[in-house]
């Protein structure tokens, strides 16, 4: 390249023009591969954080199907090291919440399943035992035995109803003493 200077010198510039192209072409190569890398620590670093977020997350998921199912025995419970994060976080609520449902479950279960004078399942219990064996025993035989107690209408009568209860107790728990 020639250039004629303001004081009448000329500038002349020589370069190889294959050694010009190579330094080039490396620091093309340079750039490409550095951008290269530095995706696919960036792409690492996303995939990482996702996995640490969704799978904690899909846990939590799976565990509260169960729990809508009415199955209460789940394990909630995601820590991440010292930190509480929003997922730790709503994992302890959850795990709270599903106890509180449990309790709950159980003792709604008790009042409506148990009669509270003999402390014994009552017709509503035996009605949904009947509903749950019915679904599980499609096509299988099987019996169902009623017993009934004689004289106890009698014994109501003539000894009082606190009598025939202890006297039903005794013989719904097997036991052999005589009441009456």
């Amino acid at each position: 390249v020639e250039k004629k200077l303001s004081n009448g010198m000329t500038l002349i510039l020589q370069a190889d023009l294959e050694k010009v192209n190579l330094r080039a072409n490396k620091s093309k190569t340079t750039i490409l591969i550095s951008s290269l890398i530095i995706s696919v620590v960036c792409l690492s670093f996303v995939c990482y954080y996702l996995f640490i977020t969704l799978k904690p997350l899909k846990e939590l998921t799976k565990s509260t199907n169960k729990a809508s199912d009415g199955d209460f025995d789940i394990d909630v419970s995601y820590y991440s090291g010292n930190n509480l994060n929003e997922v730790q976080e709503l994992s302890n609520n959850i795990f709270a919440l599903v106890g509180e449902l449990k309790d709950k479950n159980e003792y709604v279960n008790k009042l409506a399943f148990v009669d509270s004078l003999t402390g014994v399942y009552n017709k509503t219990a035996y009605l949904d035992h009947a509903l749950r064996m019915n679904k599980n025993l499609k096509n299988r035989k099987f019996a169902v035995v009623s017993m009934e107690l004689l004289e106890l209408i009698s014994v109501n009568e003539q000894y009082g109803r606190e009598i025939g209860n202890e006297l039903l107790l005794s013989d719904i728990l097997g036991t052999s003493d005589d009441v009456v």
